[in-house]
């Protein structure tokens, strides 16, 4: 079995891709493995748009691979912030610094990686899924699938827009995976081209 999940593109403050959200999906479409058997995504508009603007449909959204929700995050707020303004670095990097944050976020990976595997179990072995999510899902969730420290460096840091993670599954065990990244470039012509 393969698994592909890219984080979705670039979006506006209502939720939607951007006309460079759009473009860039266009421009690393033939960076994707297909092809695909099933088509899944997190319920979120942007993410479904996502998968539209790389040319396919939706198969299932599956709440699963939606954002992490946890009301305890918000009271890191300011912390986070203030984080995020001396490192210079994004959100998720600060989550992953407040020791109390990235607690809560291993407790949310487990609790995806659970749902995870039942979702695993529900496909055919020879199944080829390409899985649209989010940020700050997406990473947690491969440190705990690859049992990595838990450390955003182990993948590279944070993934921007449209990178993404394979994996390939035999026996329901992962035997291997790739973290797939977007050169600059790209970005550049999406934004400017």
């Amino acid at each position: 079995m393969f698994i592909e999940f890219r984080r979705h593109s670039w979006r506006d403050s209502s939720g939607h891709l951007t006309v460079q959200g759009q473009k860039l999906c266009h421009l690393i479409r033939s960076s994707l493995h297909p092809p695909y058997s099933l088509y899944v995504s997190s319920p979120k508009d942007r993410c479904i748009e996502t998968l539209s603007a790389f040319g396919f449909g939706v198969d299932i959204k599956e709440p699963a691979f939606g954002l992490i929700s946890d009301d305890r995050l918000g009271n890191y707020n300011d912390e986070i912030r203030r984080i995020q303004e001396e490192m210079k670095c994004p959100l998720l990097e600060a989550y992953f610094i407040l020791p109390e944050t990235l607690a809560i976020f291993k407790d949310w990976a487990k609790q995806t990686v659970d749902a995870f595997w039942e979702f695993v179990h529900r496909q055919p072995d020879s199944a080829r899924i390409l899985i649209i999510s989010h940020g700050g899902t997406i990473e947690p969730l491969t440190l705990y699938l690859t049992q990595s420290v838990f450390k955003l460096e182990t993948i590279g840091g944070s993934l921007r827009e449209c990178e993404g993670v394979g994996f390939i599954i035999e026996n329901q065990r992962i035997v291997s995976w790739e973290v797939y990244r977007i050169s600059k470039w790209v970005y550049e012509e999406a934004c400017h081209g």
